[in-house]
């Protein structure tokens, strides 16, 4: 004969009894959350078909498992521009089965700029994640906060942050100016080539423009959206329109940041974001005579501070979000290329106890507002190298201008070309 099974009675805490089967005899119990321990008991008999057994107890006892901790608080929405002061505080997590001195905060893949520090007597369970005191260093890092507990093994919460840079909108300039004396006939029709697409079939689709980077922030009407994938669409006239090349002998690379002295308004009609890119060669030629440069004792010249003053108040009066960026073609190494070269590493980075930075007490601000083209291959001078003038590689003054802009402080996709 089959046998019955008959729950007698249910007595049990802290959960529920949620079947019990009487063909099989199975039972299944369910604690509340976060419960361990002693948990209740029930009876029951069994019949096989003549008579009932004897009634039999059975004590439930919960074991505990280590629950993960958990992040409860959100961090700081916007963009965060290059510059800018960045904290998130508080950092607060909660965790049933450990006391918040159990637990364990760590950053993992964090720029060397971000710090945390949590605070109280062990821990209070807040943390507290912000930039060194320079402010944000990059336009795009994405790292991530986790908090692990005491439990064997341990286990852990995490949350991943984003600290984003300048969105481009339809209403941003991109203005490049091209050093056409001299040596560097060979890299206009590079510049050309990458940055406005000229002979490529499609440059929109191909990575190694860069139209193809800056394509979605240019669509018109219906399609005007970051994320749109209508290639016949996107862009328009209003790439052409607002990224440029313009030919420029002067060698006056502070002349040319300051977009040779020309009214944003006029320039930039409608402009919320403006930047110009200068390649520059032969500093020596740029009438700003210097003697062999020291960072500590070379005073920069009156035309260079007259210059940067200028810029700077371009930059003040524009009011529109402003970055200059110098890309560095062929500079002489020694007498007054070299002073040129380094009076532009101390402006764009701010160095500290420098001759330029005796000097600066009244361009306040000019270093957040201006970034260096950091470069790629060899011939590495002042912290950066320097441009390769004439590359025949598709791609290759895209991929500098895309990691000068990032760098500069703008949410924009990697090259990909």
């Amino acid at each position: 004969m089959a046998l019955t099974y008959k729950l007698i009675d249910d007595r049990t805490t802290n959960g529920t009894l949620t079947s019990f089967n009487i063909n099989t005899g199975v039972v299944s119990f369910v604690p509340d959350p976060d419960f361990s321990g002693y948990a209740g008991y029930f009876t029951y008999s069994v019949n096989n078909g003549y008579f009932d057994s004897n009634i039999a107890t059975v004590t439930v006892q919960v074991t505990e498992v280590n629950d993960a901790p958990n992040i409860t608080t959100l961090p700081p929405t916007g963009t965060f521009n290059v510059g800018d002061s960045y904290s998130y505080s508080p950092i607060e997590a909660t965790d049933p089965d450990h006391q918040q001195d159990e637990l364990t905060w760590s950053l993992i893949n964090a720029p060397s700029w971000i710090t945390l520090s949590t605070t109280g007597a062990g821990f209070t369970g807040t943390a507290t994640i912000q930039d060194d005191g320079t402010g944000v260093q990059a336009g795009n890092v994405t790292f991530k906060i986790q908090v692990t507990d005491a439990g064997s093994p341990g286990l852990y919460d995490e949350q991943e942050i984003t600290i984003g840079g300048i969105v481009p909108t339809v209403d941003s300039y991109f203005k490049i100016i091209f050093d056409s004396s001299g040596s560097m006939a060979t890299t206009q029709a590079r510049l050309e080539r990458d940055l406005l697409g000229d002979g490529v079939t499609d440059p929109y689709s191909d990575a190694t423009c860069l139209k193809s980077y800056l394509q979605d922030f240019y669509a018109t009407a219906g399609t005007e959206a970051n994320g749109n994938t209508d290639t016949s669409t996107n862009g328009s006239d209003e790439y052409d329109a607002k990224v440029f090349i313009v030919n420029d002998g002067t060698e006056r690379p502070f002349r040319q940041l300051n977009n040779q002295g020309i009214a944003f308004s006029t320039t930039f009609p409608n402009a919320d974001t403006v930047t110009v890119m200068s390649f520059l060669d032969e500093a020596s030629n740029s009438s700003i005579p210097y003697d062999a440069y020291s960072p500590s004792n070379s005073i920069p010249n009156a035309t260079s501070m007259s210059n940067l003053s200028a810029l700077k108040a371009v930059i003040d009066n524009s009011g529109v979000t402003y970055r200059g960026i110098y890309f560095a073609v062929e500079p002489n190494t020694t007498g007054d290329g070299r002073g040129v070269m380094q009076t532009f590493y101390d402006a764009f980075n701010n160095s500290t106890n420098s001759a330029f930075e005796q000097q600066n007490n009244n361009l306040v601000n000019y270093t957040s507002e201006v970034s260096l083209g950091n470069t790629v291959n060899a011939g590495a001078m002042f912290g950066y190298d320097l441009v390769d003038d004439g590359n025949t590689t598709n791609g290759y003054y895209t991929e500098l201008v895309i990691d000068a802009l990032i760098n500069a402080g703008f949410s924009i996709d990697p090259y990909s070309g």
